[in-house]
This record gives C-alpha cells, sequence and structure tokens, in this order.
C-alpha cells in the first residue's frame, strides 16, 4: 500500500494541474480574508439597515457596523464557502482514481501480485488524508493571515478550538461524502474525461433542476435537503449560528454516511469485476 500512495504522490507533486488547483485554492482563500464582506456564496446573514429623520426633513440610512475579521472570526466567516473545496479537490481525485487507468498501470500492478483490494484501499486512504490535509489548511491559512493583518481577537482557548470542531468536522463530513462520489465515478468509468463531466454535472445540475421545480411546486423545496453541496454550506453554519432542528441535523448525517457507504463498497464491487487493459 505505501509503495501505490508513494507513487501517486510522485505523479500529484509532478503534476502542472495539481499545482494550478492549489494556487486557485490558495488565491480563493486569500483573496476572502482580505475581503471577507466581498466574498461569494448564499449563506450571506442579512443586515439591517437603520433609517433615521435629519433635522431638516431629508433621511438618512446608517448601515450597520460589520464585525472585525480577526483570527479569531475569520475562520467562521470562511464556513460560507466551505463547498468550493468540492472543485478545489477534483484534480487530486482524478490523479489518485483514475491517472493509472489512463496510463495502464493498473494492470501492471495487479499482474506483479498486488490485490485488487489493497490496491483500492491505498487509493481511497491517500484520497482521505488529501481531504484532511485540504481542509486543515483552508481553516489554518485563514486563522494565521487573518490574526497576521487583523489581530486575533481574543483567547486562543479550549471553546475556541470547539467551536471550530463544530462548525468544521460536518462540514468536512458532507465534503468527504461528495469526494466519494467522485471516488466512485472514477473507479465505475475509469475515465477521467467521463469523471470529470459527471462529477461537475453532479454538484451543479441538482441544484439548478430543484429550483426549476420547487419554483413551480414550493411542496418541492424539501429536495434541497438531498443536494450535498447545499448542506455542506447550510449544515455546521446554520447549526452554529441559529440552530438546527435535530432531525434536520440526523437527515444530514443519514445522507453523509449513505453516499460514503455506498460510494466505497460499490466503487470496490465494481473495480473487482471490472476487466482491467
Amino acid at each position: 500500500m505505501r509503495n501505490i500512495m508513494r507513487a501517486d504522490l510522485y505523479r500529484i507533486f509532478h503534476s502542472k494541474g495539481v499545482y494550478i488547483a492549489i494556487a486557485v485554492f490558495l488565491a480563493m482563500t486569500v483573496l476572502q480574508v482580505f475581503f471577507p464582506d466581498g466574498q461569494m456564496g448564499i449563506m450571506v446573514a442579512t443586515e439591517t439597515y437603520t433609517t433615521i429623520q435629519n433635522e431638516d426633513g431629508t433621511w438618512e440610512v446608517i448601515a450597520p457596523e460589520k464585525p472585525l475579521m480577526t483570527g479569531k472570526t475569520m475562520p467562521f466567516k470562511l464556513a460560507e464557502t466551505t463547498d468550493n473545496l468540492i472543485f478545489f479537490l477534483l484534480p487530486f481525485i482524478v490523479f489518485i482514481a483514475t491517472a493509472d487507468f489512463s496510463h495502464g498501470a493498473v494492470k501492471n500492478l495487479i499482474s506483479s501480485g498486488i490485490s485488487r483490494k489493497k490496491y483500492f484501499l491505498a487509493k481511497l486512504v491517500l484520497l482521505s488524508l488529501t481531504c484532511i490535509v485540504i481542509m486543515l489548511l483552508y481553516v489554518l491559512i485563514s486563522i494565521v493571515l487573518a490574526t497576521i493583518l487583523r489581530g486575533f481577537g481574543g483567547d486562543f482557548s479550549m471553546d475556541f478550538i470547539g467551536s471550530l470542531a463544530e462548525v468544521y468536522l460536518p462540514q468536512f463530513y458532507l465534503l468527504y461524502a461528495f469526494v466519494c462520489v467522485g471516488f466512485f465515478l472514477g473507479f465505475a468509468f475509469r475515465s477521467t474525461a467521463m469523471l470529470n463531466t459527471v462529477y461537475i454535472a453532479f454538484a451543479l445540475l441538482p441544484s439548478l433542476v430543484f429550483s426549476v421545480l420547487a419554483f413551480n411546486n414550493p411542496q418541492l423545496e424539501v429536495l434541497f435537503k438531498y443536494i450535498i453541496p447545499l448542506g455542506i454550506k447550510t449544515f455546521a453554519f446554520e447549526q452554529k449560528i441559529t440552530g438546527m432542528p435535530s432531525a434536520d441535523l440526523t437527515h444530514s448525517i443519514l445522507l453523509g454516511g449513505t453516499y460514503i457507504f455506498v460510494c466505497v463498497i460499490g466503487g470496490f464491487l465494481l473495480f473487482r469485476k471490472a476487466e482491467i487493459k
């Protein structure tokens, strides 16, 4: 397993595509720290403006004072766009899940005596570690950079770490569930082009389709609960700010677990029976 993972890491860090993805990831994270009020996302808090009448009879609109995004508050603001990591992780999924099929390396490895189970498990472990590293960098970069720019804004305590865990562990759980979809697609199609096409379509199209359906029939808004990218955006963030009903929490946990179980087991069963060329 270690040799397979070592070969994948060598290939990953010698690929221009991965470095481009890392550069985009770093740029987006840094820009959001520098300009926290201009970041994209549907989970932007609604601001309440105050209207007052001056002595001369004119009206003046006063915008609410925005909180300073310090090292202690920035990671919670950044949680609004954690779903973007779905796309930043795609190049890593491609190199880990499908690159060997494109170069015929899988057949050679299996012929040399490596079992399909060990090969599949090595790929899954490496992808899992990659997801953990990317998520940690996502959080740590925001804390360090915001602290350099605006100070930390308080004490670095266990309460702060616990609050981060409450927000980012559930988000990581759903992010990993969606990454497992890409992992499944890689072993199901064994084609980089098909993986890219279906993965991106699965990330974007359900929201568009369900929006049209819900517009015509508001009762169908319940379908949005089955879209993982939206779950990543709302699950932990809403739980932290306003509190999420326990029924919705249970639904999200079951949804993510179902994705992970079906994709991992299904991907392995397809790979075990596949004819490797």
